[in-house]
């Protein structure tokens, strides 16, 4: 059988691309039976095209980020600074989304700061609550 795409088979894809809803929901969202949403994902195109879909939301969002690195590493010097338990969590939650995101495998790369300090390994430090990190 030849694969045609619908407006509801492209939006299914864009849904499942996006990862915020579980496949029962894509599936009711769009009327139709979760059995049909698998068969879809078995299909050669409808996994092209989420692949790509998934590249490109991934790129958009590493573009996102690279444009705001520089206000994220103030941030996260705030946050080093700052000692609060609130701000330690929220800095152990931005750790764990940039990570999510590979932005970290970036800093991993970068390795070191002026003074030789191992970037990656303040931050896991810092992260888990060291604060004597923050000033190596």
């Amino acid at each position: 059988m030849v694969w045609k795409w619908t407006p509801k088979r492209r939006r299914a894809a864009e849904l499942v691309a996006l990862g915020e809803k579980t496949q029962q929901q894509i599936a009711r969202d769009l009327g139709i039976t979760d059995r049909a949403l698998r068969m879809w994902q078995r299909e050669p195109e409808f996994a092209a095209y989420v692949r790509d879909l998934e590249r490109v939301i991934r790129e958009d969002a590493k573009r996102y980020l690279s444009r705001r690195a520089l206000h994220a590493a103030r941030r996260l010097v705030e946050l080093m600074d700052s000692g609060t338990r609130r701000d330690q969590v929220r800095l152990k939650a931005t750790l764990e989304v940039l990570d999510r995101s590979g932005v970290t495998a970036v800093l991993k790369v970068a390795s070191t700061d002026a003074e030789g300090n191992d970037l990656a390994e303040l931050l896991k430090r810092l992260a888990e609550g060291d604060r004597d990190a923050a000033h190596p």
